[in-house]
């Protein structure tokens, strides 16, 4: 069903309630799909992973950090929507996930100086053939 419109916040709409019923989508491409015309959620997840990276941290999932922006934003973690979770962001979004960014290697400093935990490894759970990941003490 084609969908023809100038609005691209119309359009983008569309796409997410059409979607939602259809194949499954990582919640940061919804998210990305109603901000794209104020920032590209992609290219923001991406600069913060490339400043992890020298930590050990480049890897860090998606759907983890979102739930950093929904939780930083005092949204529901499970309950708030890709739409609810755009509007926290609006135009400030590469301002407020640079900020973010900036947490994340805070807490990561605090984990390997108080805990020991300094990398986070990718492994398989014995459930599971996809990737998850685990703290890591340094040897």
């Amino acid at each position: 069903m084609p969908l023809i419109s100038e609005d691209l916040g119309a359009v983008t709409k569309s796409f997410v309630r059409v979607n939602r019923q259809g194949v499954p989508m990582a919640e940061s491409m919804m998210i990305r799909a109603l901000g794209f015309v104020d920032y590209d959620l992609s290219e923001e997840l991406a600069r913060m992973k490339e400043r992890l990276a020298p930590l050990g941290w480049g890897d860090l999932d998606d759907q983890t950090i979102v739930n950093a922006i929904k939780i930083r934003s005092r949204l529901d973690v499970y309950k708030a929507t890709p739409a609810e979770v755009n509007a926290s962001l609006g135009k400030t979004a590469p301002a407020f996930i640079e900020e973010l960014g900036g947490d994340f290697i805070s807490a990561i400093r605090w984990l390997g100086q108080e805990c020991g935990v300094w990398v986070l490894a990718p492994c398989h759970t014995p459930t599971s053939s996809s990737p998850s990941s685990r703290l890591m003490a340094a040897p």
